[in-house]
């Protein structure tokens, strides 16, 4: 198996698997979510939930639409940060507000479908649909 360093940031491997990929997005996501966590004195949870949708959260979604149908053991660790996110957020009713990232994949690749069913994307793409 060869790693591609994909374009955008996205690595594929040659069997089109994103194990790796995954893994490391879920490493920068949680040493990020670390630091939010040793700093979350200085902020109200308003702010940390802010901060977690800006610096963590788009580690975690990224090109989702591409690798949303991994396995569930490389998704696991993802809903294991939104879980640790929200305590740290430390606010049950902000907390709630936050939506699966299960949920966000499928909206994620539900757009790029209706985007590409509607011919709002490249031509060879919207080609590819009969």
């Amino acid at each position: 198996m060869i790693l591609i360093e994909g374009i955008l940031g996205v690595d594929i491997s040659s069997v089109v698997q994103f194990g790796g990929h995954l893994e490391s997005k879920a490493k920068m996501a949680s040493k990020k979510l670390g630091v939010l966590n040793r700093a979350k004195q200085y902020f109200k949870p308003a702010h940390r939930l802010k901060l977690y949708k800006a610096q963590v959260r788009p580690h975690m979604e990224y090109c989702c639409h591409l690798w949303a149908g991994a396995p569930g053991y490389q998704l696991s660790p993802f809903d294991r940060i939104q879980r640790r996110a929200s305590r740290i957020v430390d606010d049950p009713e902000l907390a709630d507000r936050l939506d699966p990232l299960a949920l966000r994949r499928d909206l994620s690749s539900l757009c790029i479908l209706y985007r590409i069913y509607n011919g709002e994307c490249s031509e060879e793409l919207f080609n590819l649909i009969e």
